[in-house]
């Protein structure tokens, strides 16, 4: 879990995420956030988080999960699902369901991906690239989470006192925020 923030709701530091091996066994995940808190694979409603991935594989199967992939560092993948294969370049997020069968070649080596995942009957989840120079702005809306996570560049936040962000670092937002900097920065919302 992260830190509660005055002014922001929750950052979660890259070198504070839980690391887990994947359900398959094949590698290591860094979890960002979970709901509800300390839940497991079998039991959660909504999970981020950020996985390497150094050979070509298997996806671990989640049945009754909505899955959303985005390749944040590398140079590029294909991804199969259900036979049907795709080149996925970086920052593009691709939508799943957890119980297609689904595996992965590198393109160019080693890469990361963002990885959310929701239990369809409970969670609907978007995914958005804001790519841009500052200010980004983002304000809860009613019955949704929003997660801000930086994939490139600096940020801070406007709250007093600002909040540096580097790669990889995500705040859950309570109010209303801006960050400004510039690079790339994935907003993540969730809704019950």
């Amino acid at each position: 879990m992260g830190a509660v923030v005055d002014g922001v709701g929750e950052l979660v530091r890259s070198d504070a995420m839980r690391q887990m091996a994947w359900a398959n066994g094949s590698g290591i995940t860094y979890e960002v956030a979970i709901c509800p808190s300390g839940a497991g694979l079998a039991d959660f409603d909504w999970r981020i988080s950020l996985a390497d991935i150094s050979v070509d594989g298997d996806f671990s199967s989640f049945v009754g999960i909505e899955r959303v992939l985005v390749l944040i560092e590398g140079e590029g993948m294909n991804l199969t699902l259900d036979g049907h294969t795709r080149s996925i370049e970086p920052f593009s997020p691709v939508y799943f369901s957890g119980e297609s069968v689904a595996s992965c070649s590198l393109q160019h080596g080693p890469t990361r991906d963002l990885n959310v995942m929701c239990r369809r009957e409970r969670v609907a989840c978007v995914v958005d690239i804001l790519d841009r120079s500052s200010p980004i702005s983002a304000a809860v809306e009613p019955g949704e989470t929003p997660w801000l996570g930086v994939l490139t560049g600096s940020w801070v936040t406007d709250t007093e006192p600002a909040l540096a962000l580097e790669p990889r670092d995500f705040i859950r937002i309570d109010g209303k925020t801006s960050l400004i900097g510039q690079g790339c920065v994935v907003r993540v919302s969730l809704r019950a």
